[in-house]
């Protein structure tokens, strides 16, 4: 059996090699694909890239403000890495 991951945005459980993963490094940069740090990961739907922007899941998940910069780098490096 393959490991299980949840998708930050929509929660529901795929194989880990269906999702793409997401970590801040040492520096609080999110980094996106790397296998450094604790990990988060989003599904490859468009639906749920969507969510990600328009429900401002980062800022949930990090207690702070995102910036749209930052949200846009995080789905160009989704994009890069599907």
């Amino acid at each position: 059996m393959k490991p299980q991951r949840t998708c930050i945005v929509c929660r529901n459980k795929f194989d880990k090699d269906l999702l793409v993963r997401m970590s801040k490094d040492a520096n609080d940069n999110l980094c996106v694909g790397s296998n450094v740090g604790r990990g988060m990961y989003i599904c490859k739907s468009e639906q749920c890239k969507k969510n990600l922007v328009s429900k401002k899941v980062l800022n949930k998940i990090f207690k702070k403000q995102i910036s749209d910069q930052v949200y846009k780098q995080v789905l160009d490096g989704v994009q890069k890495h599907e």
